[in-house]
């Protein structure tokens, strides 16, 4: 539960700071994947298929190009604590 609450919070710092709240959503789950540096797949129901949520107002490089591994656990870090 303190994760869930960790990784709803730096979403929602994340949305502020950049200023871009571009949907009223809130989603409440378990960050089950990291695939880039802007971009994770929560489980939000246990049994349904986890849901790829984009970080509004960050570009990361995509795996493949220069620095994209770092920008990924860079992100994989921040949402586990």
């Amino acid at each position: 539960m303190v994760f869930v609450m960790r990784t709803a919070a730096f979403l929602l710092s994340t949305a502020m700071l950049c200023g871009q709240l571009a949907y009223g959503y809130v989603l409440t789950g378990r960050v089950v994947k990291v695939s880039d540096g802007d971009t994770i797949w929560v489980q939000v129901l246990v049994g349904e298929k986890p849901v790829k949520v984009r970080l509004a107002g960050i570009d990361a490089p995509e795996g493949r190009q220069s620095f994209g591994e770092q920008s990924r656990r860079g992100l994989a870090e921040i949402v586990a604590s």
